[in-house]
């Protein structure tokens, strides 16, 4: 969406086209009919837009169309007018200094997000999670490294107002509901892959690939507790519902309970026969329930004696990730075979399978009222569904694999991407 210069004109871009109207009546004018705008921008000469086949329309102050050119070989992703002329931001990762229809100058680097000019410099946003400074001639002046590197899990609060997120350098981050850093709150040697907040909202437990489970008080970021929990790490957590017993589940097949504030084990088992990848305590705080990359759903009974196992359910082929709606009575699985299932947390019985995911599913996440699901995965793509498997909505305009999703108390839902080395982000969403 942007301005005219004059400030009598506004424009906004989509599938449709492009929309004019007039701010100060709130009339509309007209609807450019150049589908698929992934960019645009007012300069002195007019109206420019950018499309999905890399094409550049040029269009009058009046609405009439010009002429357009061919500008990337992928998808325009930005564009920005400055008094040194047109720049150009793609998918294809080249930034391009227009005159007229001639690029003047062009570099290139990761695929392009935002673009603004100011001061004689260029300020470009990318898909690799990092902002770069040009001259306006193409030299690069500096590079902006984000706080956060990769993103490999998400959790938020309770209450809903901070969002901790783990990535695959084995930083730990608290944001705000805005996205706005608001501390560090540790490093582990691997990947940290799990997060859970206490019931309460004080203290973040992070799982890591380097076998620990490190304990934060949220409040000071002061690391309180080291747990030793896995000999080949850590896959999976979950607090029980009164915050007292923290169970880990581990690359090793086993799931241990710990007395997380003295610092001991309370049970350990073997729980499967591969990686525990997911883990959730029913509402009564006795029953447990593990996912595995094995194919299999288990409920166990905790009790002094020892883990009893009430069920095994099988599962066509791995087990992502899980989650339990907010009133205990339904549990959801992200699996391999690109399918989403629900189950009834009280007897195990399948109760929907949601297909729609190309590839596999990755994570899942519950709304806070429980009518809705989100899952995200491989296919770049996050959907939403409603608990009786009908598809609501489907976001595919992400340009990386999905590998987390939370959705905070207060509405806003969280997706994280990213690779070793390539960086990552963070989408917040308000569906």
């Amino acid at each position: 969406m942007g301005f005219s210069p004059d400030g009598r004109l506004a424009a906004g871009g989509g599938e449709d086209g492009v929309v004019l109207w007039s701010p100060e009546d709130d009339r509309f004018l007209s609807l450019l009919g150049r589908p698929s705008v992934r960019a645009l921008a007012w300069g002195v000469e007019g109206l420019f837009t950018g499309d999905r086949e890399g094409q550049v329309h040029r269009w009058s102050q009046e609405g009439l169309f010009v002429r357009q050119f061919a500008a990337h070989r992928l998808a325009v992703s930005a564009l920005v007018w400055a008094p040194e002329g047109l720049f150009s931001g793609g998918q294809d990762g080249r930034i391009v200094r227009w005159e007229g229809e001639r690029p003047k100058a062009a570099w290139e680097s990761a695929p392009v997000l935002s673009l603004a000019v100011r001061g004689g410099r260029l300020l470009s946003g990318h898909d690799d999670a990092r902002a770069r400074l040009w001259s306006l001639q193409g030299g690069l002046l500096r590079t902006l490294e984000p706080p956060a590197a990769s993103v490999a899990a998400l959790a938020y609060s309770p209450d809903g107002n901070l969002l901790a997120s783990g990535g695959w350098e084995g930083e730990v981050w608290l944001w705000s509901r805005q996205g706005q850093p608001v501390r560090r709150l540790g490093e582990a040697t691997l990947e940290v892959v799990a997060l859970v907040f206490s019931p309460d909202g004080r203290y973040l437990a992070a799982g890591s690939r380097d076998g620990l489970t490190r304990i934060y008080r949220v409040e000071s970021g002061r690391l309180e507790r080291v747990l030793e929990a896995h000999e080949n790490g850590v896959g999976s957590l979950a607090f029980s519902p009164d915050g007292r017993s923290l169970a880990t589940g581990g690359r090793d097949r086993l799931v241990r309970l710990w007395d997380w504030q003295g610092g001991w084990k309370r049970l350990e088992f073997r729980a499967h026969e591969s990686h525990v990848t997911g883990l959730a305590f029913t509402p009564e705080g006795w029953v447990l329930v593990s996912a595995s990359s094995d194919g299999s759903l288990a409920w166990w009974a905790l009790g002094p004696e020892g883990p009893r196992l009430l069920r095994r359910v099988a599962h066509p082929g791995s087990i992502h990730g899980l989650a339990q709606s907010p009133d205990g009575r339904t549990l959801a699985t992200a699996g391999h075979d690109l399918r989403v299932r629900l189950w009834e947390t009280r007897t195990g019985a399948l109760k929907g399978v949601l297909e729609g995911h190309r590839e596999p599913v990755r994570a899942l996440a519950f709304s806070p009222e429980g009518r809705r699901l989100a899952s995200v995965g491989w296919d770049k793509s996050l959907r939403l569904w409603g608990l009786w498997g009908q598809p609501l909505r489907d976001f595919s305009g992400f340009v990386r694999p999905l590998y987390a999703v939370a959705w905070g108390s207060k509405g806003e839902l969280a997706v994280g991407s990213g690779r070793l080395g390539q960086g990552g982000t963070i989408t917040l969403i308000r569906p």
